[in-house]
């Protein structure tokens, strides 16, 4: 999976920006891996860890920016377990993607087809 430049969640498009090491992202003494910018729409990713630790930290932030969308009032822990999980899901099912993928195009068809009906009906 290569990172994306944006991510959409709920109604908010966050940009995904990679910084450099040198721009340390530390909070009361603690290194982290990314973090979230709710109010400037933004999720900073370390640029010089794996696309392991990339991929993981993003799909945390992602969980994050979920969890502050829809008011889930997730713990850290619970975000920290849920992204952990989600991505063994992920690793374990190579084939996901694909199938989510034809599922996406089903529903587009499925979707411009209603569009037609509802054309040809007025």
């Amino acid at each position: 999976m290569n990172i994306p430049d944006k991510v959409k969640i709920g109604w908010q498009t966050y940009k995904i920006i990679e910084i450099e090491p040198k721009e340390d992202l530390i909070t009361a003494s603690e290194r982290f891996y990314g973090q979230i910018l709710y109010d400037k729409s933004k999720i900073l990713l370390k640029a010089d860890v794996s696309e392991e630790q990339k991929r993981n930290t993003l799909l945390h932030e992602i969980i994050h920016a979920v969890d502050e969308a829809y008011n889930i009032e997730l713990s850290e822990k619970q975000v920290d377990t849920l992204g952990n999980a989600l991505m063994a899901v992920f690793i374990d099912n190579p084939d996901l993607k694909e199938k989510v993928d034809v599922m996406k195009r089903q529903i587009e068809d499925l979707t411009k087809e209603n569009q037609k009906l509802k054309h040809q009906s007025k």
